[in-house]
């Protein structure tokens, strides 16, 4: 019931969204440049896409 803490973590949501879509391209060039190591680059995209959904539910934010 509290407002300005429900504001914060719809922010931290926005950042979190913006870490993954980073990570996403960090991953990209990681596999491009070192493709011998591309399951451990797959699975860290795996971690960031998890975290990425974990805060759409912490904000009920329904996005695929």
């Amino acid at each position: 019931m509290d407002v300005n803490l429900a504001a914060k973590v719809c922010a931290m949501d926005e950042k979190v969204d913006d870490l993954h879509k980073k990570s996403f391209g960090y991953v990209q060039a990681k596999i491009k440049n070192n493709p011998v190591h591309i399951d451990f680059y797959l699975q860290q995209l795996g971690v960031s896409r998890h975290l990425e959904r974990i805060a759409d539910h912490a904000t009920n934010s329904p996005k695929m």
